[in-house]
């Protein structure tokens, strides 16, 4: 069987001789050849070689020229070393391989190098290797990791086979020490690779959300929400939760939930939530800016309130004591920030004691459609069914641009909500662009497929993480997050790798925040937990 490499280590001054090399060649394609040598899973390049693009199209396809291969062959087996990779450019801008190259692939254990190439200026690079799995050919991205030169190996190679031997050689120096070069690697992360499970805000604008957006870019329409897109938005709403709505758009999740809170909760008063809820956390102050009122926090298990314990928090308090607030409204988040659901059964019995308490019953629902796509349950179950009087309904992490909605179940908390949204800043003038992502996001189950495939990937993701001997999730992957309680030399080898992800809560072993999102690929998934495989087995 032969190797297949599952990362690339490449030097710095040598991606940037490869990234002026292709720069120059634009707009046709550049190419060449990668030295080096191999070792669980690795390849470490330590030579670049520039070769002439004998194709016949050379704006369109590559190919390298056969005697610099065969040249290079002979000298470097002589050393002990190998053609590791293949590189060359793309005039499109694209670091991906295409189908003619997919065509014209045949050697798995060779690295692709891709570099994409817009108007003269490098945009992206990327690695790839070969795969017939599944039976099917294909091109899978794997980590391309840019390290600094390796301490104590003995200078550069560059030139040492010779433009008229082997073409223009640039060196790396790392072939003179095997020991040392898993030990002083510095990680650089190159654009597009490998996977970034950061946040699904770092996901680019759906295609379909894209194309709504220009669709919506002719001619003119009302200003201030007055065209026929933001005007027909209630009655597909309306449509989607089986009960008549008012929807109000707005640009951020962050403003959806304080004005939708600001309608629920007066002055001097308090709004109960989860000790780690977005609105106490992540919001810099704006619940308490904008409605005047104190966030009065309970803990709960895997991020979300009990009934429970929130009938007997409010219980215990001294209502009509001026010296106090006074209880005036809920909120939950759904999905929650340990990406965990609540199940309409959950929401209903928060809503009975906000009922008995006469408190209004905000939902946070920045990732509410993984939540729906998880439950498989009707929007309307969850949410005005079970006592919802108001949800701030999110698209931007669902492949949305900047698209958030404040929804309505009880008409009479709409009445003044416009003034608000006013005085709030988001009553956008050109509001046709924010109303157009969201009516093709409630389109045709768009944000349900999107939402269960971001799904789909945290579940893939973390039982290739579970079955790594001394990983935990920490959680029930109920949503697009997963938290991994994992060994610290292992979470520093993934970073280092280039991986993106935060640490959350900072315990030690850390726990870690894998988001998923539409975009995330199998591969992306799999990489990742290969990588954290290969490094726990070395941990």
């Amino acid at each position: 069987m032969s190797w297949v490499p599952g990362t690339v280590l490449l030097a710095p001054e040598d991606l940037r001789a490869i990234e002026v090399f292709a720069e120059a060649a634009y707009p046709n394609e550049c190419c060449g050849l990668l030295s080096g040598a191999e070792e669980a899973g690795i390849a470490y390049v330590d030579g670049i070689h520039e070769s002439e693009n004998v194709a016949d199209e050379p704006a369109r396809r590559f190919e390298i020229d056969p005697a610099l291969r065969l040249r290079l062959q002979r000298t470097l087996r002589q050393g002990g070393r190998r053609v590791v990779g293949i590189y060359h450019s793309h005039p499109t801008g694209l670091a991906h391989p295409s189908p003619r190259d997919l065509e014209a692939a045949w050697e798995p254990d060779l690295v692709w190098l891709v570099i994409g190439v817009r108007k003269g200026q490098v945009m992206q690079s990327a690695a790839h290797v070969l795969t017939t799995a599944g039976g099917e050919a294909r091109f899978v991205e794997i980590p391309l990791v840019v390290r600094e030169s390796v301490a104590g190996g003995g200078g550069s190679n560059s030139g040492k086979y010779g433009p008229g031997t082997c073409g223009k050689t640039h060196g790396a120096n790392v072939a003179h020490d095997r020991t040392g070069r898993t030990t002083s690697v510095t990680a650089i992360p190159v654009t597009n690779t490998p996977a970034d499970f950061a946040s699904d805000n770092t996901a680019p604008v759906a295609p379909e959300i894209m194309e709504a957006i220009i669709a919506a870019n002719t001619g003119t329409a009302a200003a201030y929400g007055a065209d026929d897109l933001s005007t027909g938005l209630s009655a597909r709403f309306s449509e989607l939760f089986e009960t008549e709505v008012a929807v109000f758009p707005v640009a951020t999740g962050t403003a959806a939930n304080v004005l939708a809170l600001s309608m629920l909760t007066p002055p001097c008063s308090a709004i109960y939530c989860h000790e780690n809820a977005h609105i106490e956390e992540d919001e810099c102050g704006a619940p308490e800016f904008y409605t005047g009122a104190k966030l009065a926090t309970l803990p709960g298990e895997h991020g979300r309130l009990s009934a429970a314990d929130l009938s007997d928090r409010l219980e215990s308090l001294a209502l009509g004591f001026e010296h106090h607030v006074q209880p005036a409204a809920i909120s939950l988040s759904q999905a929650t920030e340990s990406g965990t659901s609540y199940r309409p059964d959950d929401v209903a019995a928060i809503a009975e004691v906000a009922r008995r308490f006469d408190l209004g019953l905000h939902m946070d629902g920045a990732r509410f459609a993984n939540s729906v796509a998880y439950l498989d349950c009707a929007p309307a179950d969850v949410t005005w069914r079970a006592g919802v009087d108001a949800l701030s309904f999110g698209a931007t992490k669902n492949g949305g641009m900047a698209a958030e909605a404040v929804i309505f179940f009880r008409p009479e908390l709409a009445e003044t909500f416009k003034y608000r949204r006013k005085r709030g800043g988001h009553l956008f003038s050109k509001m046709r662009y924010v109303s157009a992502q969201l009516a093709a996001y409630v389109t045709d189950g768009l944000w349900l497929r999107h939402a269960g495939h971001a799904n789909a990937m945290a579940r893939r993701l973390s039982e290739g993480l579970s079955a790594i001997p001394g990983i935990e999730i920490v959680h029930p992957v109920e949503a697009n997050e997963v938290f991994p309680r994992i060994p610290e030399p292992v979470a520093a080898g993934l970073s280092d790798l280039g991986f993106g992800f935060h640490r959350w809560g900072g315990g030690s072993p850390p726990v870690l925040r894998l988001v998923t999102a539409f975009d995330t690929t199998e591969d992306g998934v799999d990489a990742f937990a290969a990588a954290a495989a290969r490094l726990a087995a070395e941990a």
